[in-house]
């Protein structure tokens, strides 16, 4: 396993959680709202 892959794998699953939190940040505006 090279550097190169484990550091895209790292960013990848970063990310992965901000896009994760967003949504259920969005969702939770959504509701509130509603």
């Amino acid at each position: 396993m090279s550097f190169k892959y484990w550091g895209r794998v790292r960013c990848a699953r970063m990310a992965n959680v901000v896009f994760n939190t967003k949504l259920s940040l969005g969702a939770s505006v959504q509701v509130s709202i509603q």
